[in-house]
């Protein structure tokens, strides 16, 4: 998100996502940075997020107070089984209110 020139660009961009997919460790930003980012617009957790990791047992777990308070919906680890990811979209996407 650190290429939008303007808040209100990203504002636009996140008021038509409802889902939002990172992985945890990544070049820029982490995952965690993200979804911090998207909170800070996204303030009445509309957006469902999903965290990927490789480090869910080290990392993630001594972070258990950022990761609730950022409201991530699920965390799934990595290596990543394509059906598994498919039914927790559908699951998040369902549960998601359209408006």
């Amino acid at each position: 998100m650190n290429y939008l020139d303007k808040k209100e660009d990203e504002k636009n961009i996140l008021a038509n996502c409802y889902l939002v997919i990172t992985d945890y460790k990544m070049p820029q930003m982490s995952g965690i940075d993200l979804i911090k980012k998207i909170r800070e617009i996204d303030t009445n957790l509309k957006i469902k997020m999903i965290l990927i990791s490789a480090f869910i047992k080290s990392d993630l777990i001594l972070n258990n107070n950022i990761l609730n308070s950022l409201s991530i919906d699920k965390i799934i680890k990595k290596p990543i089984h394509l059906e598994t990811l498919k039914d927790e979209v559908q699951k998040l996407v369902r549960s998601t209110p359209l408006s």
